[in-house]
């Protein structure tokens, strides 16, 4: 069912991104739920995402991609409308970053969340010269290991 609210961006200290805050009424239709994979539009613009507890409550947080697409800053009052998210969330991973991956290394991938699955492939897409791609591919990799060293 989806849920409509109009809300003030807000910024997030130290970085670009901008933020709404959830309310209420509109958590209650996801209960029991605190973390909630959704599909929406902000200002009529699509994206997907998950409402999560960023320290002050339930927020969606609008990365850059978002921002330009919708055009909307900090300050500004937005329409949201959302929904729960019920589609599976893939990847479609890179040739290069495939290739450059060894059977263990995609498995680490794999059990990436997909956020940051999302995160490392959109890094490596929006790199603009060759050798930046190469540079942000073995960046992903040593990522990848480093995580799964840390458990």
């Amino acid at each position: 069912m989806k849920q409509t609210f109009r809300a003030k961006l807000q910024p997030v200290d130290g970085v670009s991104s901008i933020f709404v805050r959830v309310p209420p009424k509109v958590m209650a239709a996801f209960a029991p739920r605190k973390r909630v994979p959704i599909a929406g539009t902000v200002n009529g613009y699509a994206f997907r995402t998950t409402i999560a507890d960023m320290g002050g409550g339930p927020m969606i947080g609008f990365n850059a991609t978002v921002r330009k697409g919708a055009a909307i800053s900090a300050g500004q009052v937005v329409n949201v409308e959302v929904e729960l998210d019920t589609e599976e969330r893939t990847v479609a991973v890179p040739a290069d970053l495939a290739a450059a991956m060894t059977n263990g290394d995609r498995a680490l991938f794999d059990r990436l969340s997909y956020t940051h699955r999302r995160e490392h492939v959109q890094a490596i897409e929006d790199a603009k010269k060759p050798e930046t791609r190469a540079r942000r591919i073995a960046k992903a990799i040593d990522m990848i290991r480093a995580k799964a060293e840390s458990r």
